[in-house]
């Protein structure tokens, strides 16, 4: 279990660099998408993630915003990883955002990554509330997209 762990945060880590490198995303979502992707990540195993990635409006020339979800002992976890410029330069931000709507994040590290964490109910509001809300994204604004143990969109 405690390996899969370590397995799961190498890849977030390889995914977040090379989202820094610019390399476009395979997949799209739409911030409307994020309640269907997070329930989803809610029926699978640990390892599972989703992360989503935007420009935002309120920088200028830093790295995408990286918002990922992912199944951490088998409990979904929004996730803020400290590794892109933007990510790190509105950390105080995002957390001061996510407290005020109940849901506080807690600063964790693992293999050297640091990355704010909040889990329970609620979250998948807490996503669309950051990319609406705070960076001023529309609802139907397409995302980049990276998922690890499913599919999106879903096959038929």
């Amino acid at each position: 279990m405690k390996t899969l762990l370590v397995i799961v945060v190498i890849v977030a880590v390889v995914v977040v660099f090379l989202i820094r490198r610019r390399i476009v995303p395979t997949r799209s979502a739409t911030v409307e998408d994020i309640p269907s992707i997070f329930a989803k990540l809610a029926t699978l195993k640990d390892g599972s993630f989703a992360v989503f990635m935007f420009d935002s409006p309120l920088s200028h020339g830093g790295d995408a915003v990286n918002l990922l979800y992912s199944v951490e002992h088998g409990a979904v976890g929004l996730d803020w990883v400290l590794l892109g410029s933007t990510n790190i330069a509105d950390k105080e931000k995002v957390a001061a955002f996510a407290a005020q709507l109940g849901h506080p994040l807690s600063e964790r590290v693992m293999n050297k990554v640091h990355y704010l964490r909040a889990e329970g109910s609620g979250l998948d509001r807490l996503g669309t509330s950051i990319t609406v809300e705070l960076y001023g994204l529309p609802r139907n604004a397409q995302l980049g997209l990276i998922t690890e143990g499913f599919e999106w969109p879903p096959k038929t």
